[in-house]
C-alpha cells in the first residue's frame, strides 16, 4: 500500500492487473484497499466479469464494466483513470473516468497456425502497454504495444521471447523421447549454423548414454550400489540436460518485426 501512496503523492502512474479471476473473487478486501490508486486497470473479460460479480455490479457487458471499473473514487484526481479489458480475439475495451465513450481496439491479426501457446497473453499485453505508458506513449500507442507483445508470446511455447538481436534461446518441456529426432532434424526455425551443428551432433551422445543406463539399470544389468554410483547417474542426466539446453540455441540473421506504434 505504501508504494500505492507514494505513487499517488508523487503523481507517478500506478498501473494494476487483476491478473485472474480468484484475485477479485477471494482477494476482493486488498483489491478494493489499493483501487482508489489505480491509474491503469487491466483485465481480460473473465476477470472484468468476476470483479464485476464479487462487487455485485450486476453487469455483463465489458464495456459497462470496464466503465464501472474507470469511475471507481480515485485518489490522485490529476490523472483519470483508464480501465483496460482485453478479449482474446476481440476489440481491446478501453474506458476512460468521466467520459461516456468506450473505445475499442482490434487485436493484431494472426493466423489459426501461427498459434501455439495462448498462456501468458494476457500478461505479456500488461507488459507491452506498461512499456508504453513509461515511455510516455499515447493511450493507443500503448495499447498497440501491448497487443503486439502479446501476439509475439502466443506465437512461442512456454515462457520464451524472441530477442531483438541475433541470439535467442529458447528452452521448452520436449519430452526426451523426441529428442533424437528432433536434434537431428534440420529445420528453418534452427538454421544450421557451427554452433547448432555441434549441438546437434554432440547432444546425441550423453542421451544415449543416459537411455543405456536406465535400461541397464532397469533391467538388473548394473547395481547402484554406492554413492558414488548414484553421483555418476546424476551427472550423466545433467550432462545430457546441459547439451539439450546448448541444442536449443538458435541464431538468427536479422531481428523480427518491431511493433507498428
Amino acid at each position: 500500500m505504501e508504494l500505492c501512496k507514494q505513487a499517488a503523492v508523487r503523481n507517478k502512474p500506478f498501473i494494476l492487473s487483476l491478473s485472474a479471476p480468484f484475485i477479485p473473487q477471494f482477494f476482493k478486501d486488498p483489491l478494493d484497499a489499493s483501487a482508489p490508486y489505480w491509474d491503469y486497470v487491466i483485465g481480460n473479460e473473465t476477470e472484468a466479469a468476476a470483479y464485476s460479480e464479487s462487487h455485485g455490479l450486476g453487469l455483463t457487458d465489458v464495456k459497462e464494466i470496464a466503465k464501472a471499473l474507470a469511475n471507481l473514487p480515485k485518489e490522485n484526481t490529476q490523472r483519470k483513470r483508464v480501465a483496460i479489458v482485453t478479449q482474446g480475439t476481440l476489440p481491446t475495451v478501453v474506458a476512460v473516468q468521466g467520459e461516456d465513450a468506450v473505445q475499442e481496439f482490434p487485436v493484431h491479426a494472426i493466423a489459426q497456425d501461427e498459434i501455439y501457446d495462448t498462456n501468458g497473453a494476457g500478461d505479456a499485453f500488461a507488459g507491452g502497454f506498461s512499456a508504453g505508458i513509461v515511455e510516455g506513449r499515447s493511450l493507443a500507442e500503448a495499447v498497440d504495444m501491448g497487443q503486439w507483445l502479446a501476439r509475439l508470446s502466443i506465437k512461442e511455447l512456454g515462457p520464451s521471447y524472441v530477442f531483438h538481436h541475433r541470439h535467442r534461446i529458447k528452452v521448452d518441456h520436449r519430452d526426451l523421447l523426441t529428442l533424437p529426432n528432433y536434434l537431428a532434424t534440420p529445420s528453418p526455425s534452427r538454421p544450421t549454423s557451427p554452433l547448432s551443428r555441434a549441438g546437434q551432433k554432440y547432444s546425441l551422445f550423453p542421451f544415449l548414454a543416459l537411455v543405456a543406463l536406465m535400461v541397464a539399470w532397469k533391467n538388473s544389468w548394473v547395481k547402484f550400489s554406492t554413492t558414488g554410483h548414484i553421483k555418476g547417474m546424476v551427472l550423466v542426466v545433467l550432462h545430457a540436460c546441459a547439451f539439450h539446453l546448448k541444442s536449443k540455441i538458435q541464431l538468427y540473421d536479422s531481428p523480427p518485426n518491431q511493433p507498428t506504434g
